[in-house]
């Protein structure tokens, strides 16, 4: 019998890749829509897949949808609050009720797809609740398994985008130094280490962080976007001890930051992982990000 994954987040930006490479793995796939078959007919790429009607805010739902599953794949997750959808509610409770669901509905193993920086002691609450939600995980009784990347990186990514907007003129703002340093995973490759992990049950039972092969610095980010445009740019620094009150009433003012207090506090810290321990785990290479900025790959 084929395994049966039921993949939360299928509609998202991890989900288009994931979800087809679970299909012509031979798995059948069933993914959790809010909308249902309506609004997954807007998304080719859950071609071959069962629709389940439902999302984590409906625990009734998710128990319809993970009824008779054996995996259960959690890629959900949000970068910003607005209105009801909290950090808590996303990644705490929605997580809790896909656990709940897996659990009742007989599945064996839960993977969840965490952030790289998550911890209890964290400065923001993105990374304190994402790390609530792999305790939920660890603690689920399932066998379980947790993916902690960097920044995943896609030319049709919202880190990308910003990187292109921020390019956009020669003068280009940059808050604090710019120099921590990141490791930017390709969300191909990314999408390959959770299929792989699927056939590698000694991977089980831990938490992985998994990143690009190389560190860079934002500045270098913003060099290496700008040169691919032809663009000459002079980045200008804004000091942190501006930057952050500055960061923290636009998000008092806006319904929709640029930038949250969160966000910039992540910035600040380094977001890098032994690409050799993801390649020894996973048995997955993962590749520079350097033909996505420069523009010489379409593919992400």
């Amino acid at each position: 019998m084929p395994e049966r994954v039921l993949v939360a987040g299928a509609t998202g930006y991890l989900g288009r890749r994931l979800v087809p490479r679970l299909v012509a793995s031979g798995r059948v796939v069933r993914a959790l829509v809010r909308g249902g078959a309506a609004r997954a007919a807007a998304h080719p790429h859950l071609a071959g897949a069962e629709i389940a009607a439902g999302d984590l805010g409906d625990p009734d739902s998710c128990r319809r949808a993970a009824l008779g599953v054996d995996t259960v794949i959690d890629l959900v997750g949000i970068i910003q609050e607005r209105g009801r959808a909290t950090f808590e509610a996303v990644h705490v409770e929605g997580t809790r009720t896909l656990v709940t669901a897996a659990r009742e509905g007989g599945a064996r193993r839960i993977l969840y797809v965490s952030a790289l920086g998550a911890r209890a002691d964290a400065p923001t609450g993105y990374w304190r609740t994402k790390a609530q939600a792999e305790a939920l995980v660890a603690a689920s009784g399932l066998a379980w398994l947790v993916l902690r990347p960097s920044i995943v990186f896609a030319r049709d990514g919202e880190f990308f985008t910003v990187l292109r907007q921020l390019t956009a003129l020669p003068l280009v703002p940059v808050l604090g130094p710019g120099t921590s340093r990141m490791a930017p995973i390709r969300a191909d490759d990314l999408a390959d280490i959770e299929l792989a992990a699927l056939d590698r049950p000694a991977a089980w039972g831990h938490a992985h962080e998994v990143a690009g092969p190389e560190a860079l610095t934002f500045n270098d980010l913003l060099r290496r976007v700008a040169r691919a445009r032809k663009m000459p740019v002079l980045l200008v620094h804004l000091p942190l001890a501006l930057a952050r009150p500055l960061v923290a009433l636009m998000a008092k003012l806006l319904p929709a930051p640029p930038i949250t207090p969160g966000q910039l506090a992540m910035l600040e810290e380094d977001s890098v992982a032994d690409p050799a321990e993801v390649a020894r785990v996973f048995g997955v290479a993962v590749r520079p990000i350097d033909p996505i900025l420069l523009g010489t790959e379409d593919a992400a």
